[in-house]
């Protein structure tokens, strides 16, 4: 999984262009919204037939507190070696402290991925 500001897909060849990783981020107010961000995952072994309902998660790590859920994609396996690759966006988040916080990707409820986001405070000069 990764955290980026957008992703593009070329038309010719279908390759996905990654634009912007990060792994942290700045705000100017607290409490404050994240800018609209995506998440770009690739999932592998799916139960073939099976349609995967994929979910965001938003944790606060001060106190494990769930922030947000979203309901991202949906994923279907047709072959036993498929890759499924999603390109999740994420509308600005409500931030109420500088910290940690884990974006969890889940499939049917069951967590597939996590990732680290570290929000800081800028204030305004």
């Amino acid at each position: 999984m990764l955290l980026c500001d957008r992703t593009i897909v070329e038309a010719g060849t279908g390759k996905v262009s990654i634009i912007g990783t990060f792994d942290a981020c700045s705000l100017k107010s607290l409490p404050g919204y994240t800018v609209p961000f995506t998440i770009y995952v690739v999932l592998i072994e799916g139960l073939i037939g099976h349609d995967y309902e994929i979910a965001v998660e938003f944790y606060d790590l001060n106190d494990n507190s769930r922030v947000s859920r979203n309901i991202g994609s949906r994923a279907l396996w047709t072959e036993r070696l498929s890759r499924i690759s999603i390109a999740m966006p994420v509308a600005p988040i409500l931030i109420g402290h500088p910290g940690g916080y884990d974006i969890v990707v889940l499939a049917d409820d069951q967590e597939i991925d996590r990732q680290r986001l570290i929000v800081t405070y800028t204030p305004p000069a």
